[in-house]
């Protein structure tokens, strides 16, 4: 676990990469350092070579050099990669340890307010940004369902997990309206697709773990609290659905959606996730009820390729990036099912136990709040009639190619 921790900031360091101004900066500044040092090397060119003449030569350009190297980091360049060295150095173990601290544990404030502080200092660009706070957010969700369980969802925790997900709520708004600020439309559209589909995925565990408490003879103080939280999501998952749906009204009115090039990438790129993600189900561990879920949402993602490729064919290709859209977040909803269930290092191995259990007794999750795909099929040529995600999808995920 301590190998895998340290891999993980490791992971951080390596993903740092200068841009091409940074680039461009540095090596002004390295040219300066040259041009410096031989000027120190020109003023002493008359004087006769000696030992200490060359000594006095060299201290000069480490100097010159130096200067320049301070002043480059003083500008706050790679201040992500050497905060997360700072803290991987000053807190070792302790840091490590503290993944697994839920709220109400001595070390949580440390695994919240110093471990993912720095690793969020990591990203830099909008993209990035979200994305880490959606991992953020699920950790905490995972935590309310952990607690829940174990009956420690107490009124202190549940106002600690709802001022998180508020916050990483709000972060992702940002995010989102910083790429449509500059015509990012479809960067956009999956950062709070995503988002949508990891919300609406752990409401529905929450559910869960409610429904369930209350069957029992003597329900846990959890209950009151994991409605809550519930409520706090349902309010964050209004507000991302209401703007990933004015984001897709947006795409669909942009002119390239009229250009017969952009709108059959959009369709080749839609296929690729099917089947990467299908590729993903194979090798992830699944309950039955989310392994039928996983199935049912790559088909309908699948019947929805073949009508964008019908509407294409046809010239329609505002009704084409319709159904990319709404395959899209079929896709985005089967990725935020295998997130939550699947087994991952960065949390306590119990939780992926309670989220499984919650899953086990359904059939089908009732999470996706996509139009079924025959409600846009209907209006289609009939020569749509499969896809490579639907051929092998009467199987379990582990046969989704």
């Amino acid at each position: 676990m301590i190998n895998k921790k340290f891999q993980n900031l490791i992971e951080d360091l390596q993903s740092v990469k200068m841009t091409r101004d940074e680039k461009a900066d540095l090596k002004a500044r390295v040219l300066m350092s040259i041009n410096a040092a031989e000027s120190v090397l020109e003023s002493d060119s008359q004087a006769p070579v000696s030992v200490k003449s060359v000594y006095h030569g060299a201290q000069e350009i480490q100097k010159v050099v130096a200067r320049n190297w301070y002043s480059y980091f003083a500008e706050k360049k790679f201040v992500p990669a050497f905060a997360v060295l700072l803290v991987l150095v000053s807190t070792g173990g302790i840091s490590i340890a503290a993944e697994k601290a839920l709220p109400g544990d001595m070390l949580y404030s440390l695994k919240v307010n110093v471990n993912e502080e720095v690793r969020g200092l990591v990203a830099v660009t909008p993209e990035a940004k979200a994305k880490f706070a959606l991992e953020v957010t699920d950790r905490r969700l995972k935590e309310a369902a952990l607690l829940s369980t174990s009956g420690r969802l107490d009124a202190k925790a549940t106002g600690i997990i709802q001022k998180q997900i508020t916050r990483q709520a709000s972060q992702v708004k940002n995010q989102v309206a910083s790429l449509v600020s500059t015509n990012n439309l479809k960067s956009a559209q999956e950062i709070a697709l995503n988002f949508e589909s990891a919300l609406r995925t752990h409401e529905f565990i929450l559910q869960k773990l409610s429904a369930d408490d209350k069957s029992t003879t003597t329900p846990s103080v959890s209950e009151n609290n994991i409605s809550a939280i519930i409520a706090t999501v349902q309010t964050e998952l209004a507000t991302t659905t209401s703007s990933r749906t004015q984001i897709q009204t947006q795409e669909i009115a942009k002119s390239y959606s009229k250009n017969l090039e952009e709108i059959t990438n959009r369709l080749v790129e839609l296929r690729l996730k099917i089947r990467e993600v299908g590729v993903t189900a194979s090798s992830a561990t699944l309950t039955p009820a989310a392994s039928s879920t996983v199935v049912l949402y790559l088909t309908q993602a699948g019947d929805l390729a073949v009508v964008a490729k019908a509407k294409i064919d046809l010239d329609q290709f505002a009704d084409a990036l319709t159904a990319i859209q709404k395959a899209s977040q079929y896709v985005s909803d089967t990725e935020a099912i295998i997130a939550a269930i699947s087994n991952d290092p960065k949390n306590n191995a119990d939780i992926t136990t309670v989220i499984q259990s919650a899953l086990s007794s359904s059939t089908t999750l009732p999470i996706s709040a996509v139009d079924t795909a025959s409600d846009v099929a209907s209006s289609t040529a009939p020569t749509a009639t499969s896809t490579p995600a639907t051929e092998n999808s009467t199987s379990t995920p582990n046969q989704v190619q």
